[in-house]
């Protein structure tokens, strides 16, 4: 009779236990099917995002998915997910667009043109769109913090004539032995502002468009690089030998430097004394190597080690004759890197 009661308390475990595997079974299937199936629609600003497995990082086969149920982690990388929301932001992000400054005809003024802007808080998000995971929602939407203008009227109106004080006086340039004068309009146009501490406006000359000025001054004056000239006969002695001519060109990264610093310097002194006819701003040369032609390069040459002259004025009609030889002997002979040459 005891031994009847424990089978059968025997066989309702083996039930219990049966029904547990089922269960947990079934749980972690659902589980591996949730981690590698999961895709949640997310709205911004009304563009349309999925967080996926994919871009959500989440582990990739079964064996991990049971590690993450076991150890209760979740089933997607924190940090794929944050790069995903960075980009998501990237694309939703609106600046708030302030009082600047623009240039026309010669002069700054205040483009009084501004908008507010929209930020995705993408910590706030991230941690909306892991409960949505969690919950295994199929969309949701996020919304973004509005961002209001910062720059004060004020403060753009005394940037804008900052700038103009600027442009009192001319600016004068020297390269290669000649002077140039930049136009009131151009340097105008060099320019920008960007929003500064609380409410402040900051001016400053935007380095690519200055040195865009310079190249278009200076490249007239600039001397291009010739190769040289090599060319052999079937005695493989050169027939014609024109040396290589090193070009020129204006540095004008370092020469944008030098205006900016100038003008930089007469704005924290809030002064127009930028302007320098007396003694232009020299635009430094530098050179530039012509490249070796295969000619050349095939026999080792790759530049005019030396060259030398005498002269026979007033000499005798022997020595002039032994010049003669001796240049006849030495003209268009080629001596190979490492050779030897005897006369």
């Amino acid at each position: 009779m005891i031994v009847q009661r424990y089978k059968k308390l025997l066989f309702i475990c083996l039930a219990v236990l049966l029904a547990t595997l089922d269960a947990a079974s079934a749980f972690a299937a659902a589980k591996i099917a949730s981690a590698k199936n999961f895709n949640l629609r997310v709205s911004v600003n009304g563009q349309l995002f999925s967080i996926d497995s994919d871009n959500a990082g989440a582990p990739r086969n079964a064996a991990q998915i049971l590690k993450s149920i076991w150890t209760g982690a979740p089933l997607y990388s924190a940090k794929a997910l944050k790069q995903t929301i960075a980009s998501i932001a990237t694309k939703t992000d609106v600046p708030p667009k302030n009082y600047s400054i623009s240039a026309a005809n010669g002069n700054v003024y205040v483009d009084t043109a501004t908008a507010p802007g929209k930020i995705l808080n993408q910590q706030t998000a991230f941690l909306k769109i892991t409960a949505a995971i969690e919950n295994h929602e199929k969309k949701m939407a996020l919304d973004s913090t509005v961002l209001e203008p910062q720059v004060s009227i004020t403060n753009a109106q005394k940037a804008a004539a900052q700038a103009n004080l600027l442009l009192e006086k001319d600016l004068w340039i020297s390269y290669n032995g000649h002077v140039m004068q930049v136009p009131r309009q151009t340097i105008a146009g060099w320019i920008g502002s960007v929003p500064s501490g609380a409410d402040d406006l900051e001016i400053y000359l935007d380095k690519n468009k200055v040195a865009q000025t310079l190249r278009s001054l200076t490249e007239q004056y600039d001397s291009a690089p010739k190769e040289m000239v090599l060319d052999l006969n079937s005695q493989n002695k050169n027939s014609n030998f024109i040396p290589p001519v090193t070009g020129t060109q204006a540095n004008t990264s370092l020469g944008s430097d030098q205006i900016i610093n100038l003008y930089s310097e007469a704005l924290a002194r809030k002064t127009s004394d930028s302007g320098n006819k007396n003694s232009p701003l020299n635009i430094e040369l530098i050179t530039i190597q012509p490249p070796v032609p295969d000619s050349a390069a095939k026999l080792g040459i790759v530049s005019e080690i030396g060259t030398g002259a005498t002269t026979f004025y007033d000499s005798s009609n022997a020595r002039i004759h032994n010049i003669k030889i001796g240049a006849n002997a030495l003209n268009n002979i080629l001596i190979g890197p490492d050779k030897n040459f005897q006369l």
